[in-house]
């Protein structure tokens, strides 16, 4: 029989069964005619001859199983008797689906997310060959992060290694981007000539940069725009090669825009526009500018990523480099700037190593995510086994009031291993309907945790890793609740369950069902317990002593230094503003800091004090440049001494003033008042910053942190003033009020932007980001397998009652009353809800001591915390029992007797 023919065949089978039938009776006829040369008679030779073939219809299916086309044309059978049978319970199927696209949609989510944030591979040419390097050990200088390198060792690295085919430098900066008539902020990189080569990125219009591109510093004015920013703030117009864009007022020529889908390598910060970082200077302001340059060796700043060569191994890499790191590290310390340096800090310095790290998925600002999206994961995860669960407990139930139906097809010919296959397509069909609903709900649930994330490069969007990622998960799990009615179907035996027509039996189902809902329980007491501690550890949070009032303070950005403004200008623009906002009529106090507050920004330099020396070791004071009222607008008291004062900005003697966390570190019981520091701890550094008061500890970093030694210099003493952070005291309606601000500051120049504006109660949410996420989640989905739980509790419940209809009505029939009956049936709920609870406790001990790092301020195995997810749990079991109960209690002895 030709393809075609079968092909045509499983459209029209008739043709095909009309063969088998013809070929089966020639068989019956050959046996019976041999039947009959034995001696029997015609009847009794045609009898035996069929019962040696047996039933006809069965062997009729076996055979056109073995047609591949044939096997696809009855699945198609099945497919539309499931359809049929979805239809036709439109309540039992809305439970099912809506349990798995819970379960189904909640994965895919996180899933989603989880795949952009650290799985994904950058659209780079052979990702794998990338690694980071990443320094270790002590520095002599200033650093902007321990993955940073000086200018000058990077190119010395690019030159002199033998390991890696190509090395790149980078930097991150903020960019006042100007076209036309618009200005904005846009997140750029400073990159190296060769960046585009080593990723091996190309252009989708024009060129990118090229080596020639990054020599002369400051004598390249040139710019790669990303795909996304050409089309989001261009059009995608295709003329905008060989044109000029104004970038922190210097004109910039485009020379190109890079390939479709690239937008840096740094996962939550997208790049917009890429400049040779031979522009440096030009691109940064004020004493940044000048001092972290392209030849200074002792400020880190330049983050190196680079290109193994083919067939070389990290590890070979990493240790081929040490050598070469230990000739630079010996030749720095011969050098000019290390001559006040003490022989601890060169023998600390010469301690350096160097690591790689592997950058197939670039470098990430969203890592603090890590461990919050791997914790949700293993929470989908287990309420996608609670709707497995439930589903399963559904299916059963149907399964045995289907019984009948299953066992009048067996009788008539129908195979098991049919019955089996219809079984498991009823259930992969119910389960990709839940998938196609998850999809929707999955969509939703991104959308809603980008807003914890705050980055503008992940997608809510699911694409083809995500869709296979989804169909896998549904093919999975409807093999895995299907099990439970494939492997019933296969037990039943035929007789007993025809005899048996019209009454719901099976005691080894039930107890079956039994152990999916205590499996349920178990598993929805994990999550409530960890629910339960992720919302302690959020309301502490919330409840911590920040040590400042920020309930009416508003705050927003300005950075002349971005329009051209210089160092003179800028101090004279900073200071028209602050005295505009003071006279505000809706301003009861106004002060500013050049770092902002709550907003995980740091700087810690070395410090030498008058009475104590140089201050070694890894864990500098933090610093910040603040003005005068601003401990008075955010509410920080002082403990000793005094504030800044207008006549300090003009006095040639510096000024700060400490927190109480430096004082008990540096002074610990003496008055730290009158006693000086100096900046640096080099030998001979001058002590000429006098201490003139300490204030009470305030939180600075981000809420979460513990407060660290904190020193504040006096901003009006400071001649680089560039980014200043504003904090006002509002005495009417915070919305109002920000028109205003903008007012004032387009008062003195309309082309200079505020940013960052908002209150300090919202900046101080927005560092508790990752904590809000995994909390709600948590809560969501606990609620959600405790609602699943109470599903399946009542499900068996009233499948118990049903099957107990019988026996309750000939009790009472005996004399037991209404509350005895009702006892009866609350007993088993409770049993179900004590064995789960029972079985998590332990479970839940260990599991919440595994996201202990997680959380703040919550005792390790906190007993009240799992006796509260478990008096939750017990209440939802009694409320989904409820109505069994009563149904129970109300059964009329007689109706439940005739009902037999």
């Amino acid at each position: 029989m030709s393809w075609l023919t079968k092909l045509l065949r499983t459209f029209d089978p008739k043709p095909l069964d009309a063969a088998l039938d013809d070929e089966l009776r020639f068989h019956i006829d050959q046996r019976t005619d041999e039947f009959v040369a034995h001696g029997m008679t015609p009847a009794e030779a045609r009898r035996e001859a069929s019962l040696l073939f047996g039933n006809r219809t069965a062997v009729r299916e076996s055979t056109r199983d073995r047609n591949v086309l044939v096997w696809l044309e009855t699945t198609l059978q099945d497919l539309r008797y499931a359809a049929r049978g979805m239809r036709h319970r439109p309540g039992f199927t809305a439970a099912a689906v809506l349990s798995l696209a819970l379960g189904i949609g909640a994965n895919t989510a996180i899933f989603t997310l989880l795949d952009q944030v650290l799985l994904r591979q950058l659209p780079v040419r052979h990702p794998e060959e990338l690694v980071q390097l990443k320094r270790s050990g002590a520095v002599y200088g200033d650093t902007y992060g321990d993955d940073t390198y000086s200018y000058p060792m990077y190119r010395d690295f690019r030159d002199r290694n033998q390991v890696f085919s190509g090395m790149l430098g980078q930097f991150p900066v903020t960019l006042s981007v100007a076209f036309g008539s618009h200005t904005e902020r846009v997140e750029g990189e400073l990159v190296s000539g060769n960046y585009f080569d080593v990723l091996g990125v190309g252009a989708a219009l024009g060129r990118t940069l090229v080596p020639q591109d990054d020599v002369k510093p400051g004598g390249h004015p040139l710019a790669v725009l990303a795909y996304d920013y050409w089309q989001s703030r261009f059009s995608g117009d295709p003329q905008i090669v060989g044109r000029t864009v104004t970038v922190d007022g210097l004109l910039l020529t485009v020379v190109g825009v890079s390939q479709k889908g690239f937008d840096g390598i740094t996962l939550g910060r997208p790049v917009r526009i890429l400049i040779p970082i031979a522009m440096k200077a030009q691109m940064t302001q004020g004493n940044f500018a000048e001092e972290v340059n392209l030849t200074a060796r002792r400020i880190y700043w330049v983050q190196v990523f680079a290109r193994l060569k083919p067939g070389l191994l990290r590890q070979q890499a990493q240790a081929s480099l040490q050598p070469l790191l230990r000739s630079l590290l010996e030749m720095e310390v011969q050098e000019k700037g290390f001559e006040k340096a003490s022989s601890h800090d060169k023998d600390e310095f010469l301690k350096g190593s160097v690591a790689l790290l592997p950058a197939s998925r670039g470098k990430s600002d969203l890592r603090e995510f890590e461990a919050p999206l791997r914790i949700l994961m293993a929470i989908v995860g287990v309420v996608l086994l609670i709707a497995c669960a439930n589903v399963a407990n559904l299916l059963l139930a149907r399964a045995a009031a289907r019984q009948s139906e299953l066992a009048l097809r067996l009788a008539i010919g129908a195979s098991t291993g049919r019955i089996v296959r219809q079984l498991l397509v009823e259930c992969l069909l119910l389960s990709i309907t839940g998938g196609a609903a998850g999809l929707l709900l999955a969509a939703w649930m991104d959308r809603l945790l980008l807003r914890f994330l705050d980055s503008s490069n992940l997608s809510a969007t699911p694409d083809l890793r995500i869709l296979g990622f989804t169909l896998a998960v549904c093919v999975l799990t409807g093999l895995l609740f299907g099990l439970a009615p494939a492997f019933a179907a296969r037990g039943l035996h035929v007789t007993a369950a025809l005899k048996a027509a019209g009454r719901v039996a099976g005691s080894s189902a039930v107890r079956f069902r039994g152990a999916l809902v205590i499996a349920q329980v178990s598993l929805c007491v994990l999550l409530l317990a960890v629910a339960g501690r992720f919302v302690q550890s959020l309301a502490n949070l919330h409840n911590v002593d920040k040590g400042l009032r920020g309930h009416t303070v508003l705050q927003f950005s300005v950075n002349p230094s971005m329009n051209g403004y210089n160092k003179q200008e800028c101090r004279r623009f900073y200071r028209a503003l602050m005295e505009k906002l003071r006279h505000m009529p809706d301003v009861a106090s106004a002060g500013a800091s050049a770092l902002a507050l709550l907003d995980q920004d740091w700087w810690s330099p070395p410090i030498t004090l008058d009475d104590s020396g140089p201050q070694t070791g890894e864990n500098n004071p933090n610093a910040n440049l603040v003005s005068t009222d601003y401990f008075a607008t955010l509410g920080i008291p002082f403990e000793l001494g005094r504030d800044f004062s207008a006549t300090d900005a003009y006095s040639s003697r510096s000024v700060v003033v400490v927190n109480q966390a430096f004082a008990r570190r540096y002074f610990g019981n003496r008055n730290p008042v009158g006693h000086r520091l100096g900046l640096g701890n080099e030998l001979g550094t001058p002590t000429d910053v006098e201490i003139v008061g300490v204030v009470r500890d305030s939180k600075f970093y981000n809420v979460r942190e513990a407060i660290r030694p904190l020193i504040y210099f006096d901003n009006d003493q400071n001649p680089d003033v560039q980014q200043i952070n504003v904090y006002l005291r509002s005495t009417a309606d915070p919305r109002r009020v920000f028109g205003e601000i903008r007012q004032a500051v387009s008062s003195l120049d309309v082309a200079v932007p505020t940013f960052a504006m908002r209150t300090l109660d919202e900046q101080a949410e927005l560092t508790l980001a990752r904590d809000r996420m995994v909390t709600t989640l948590a809560a969501i989905f606990g609620v959600v397998a405790a609602l699943l739980a109470a599903i399946g509790i009542y499900g068996l419940m009233s499948f118990t009652v049903a099957r107990r209809t019988r026996e309750i009505g000939v009790r009472m029939a005996l004399g037991a009353n209404g509350g005895m009956v009702t006892w009866m049936v609350l007993r088993q709920v409770l049993a179900l809800a004590g064995a789960g609870i029972a079985v998590a406790l332990p479970a839940a001990w260990v599991l919440v001591g595994l996201v202990q790092s997680q959380l703040y301020g919550v005792k390790p195995n906190d007993p009240a915390s799992l006796g509260m997810a478990a008096g939750i749990l017990g209440l939802v079991a009694l409320f989904a029992g409820y109505l069994p109960v009563r149904r129970a209690a109300a059964i009329e002895p007689m109706d439940a007797l005739r009902s037999e």
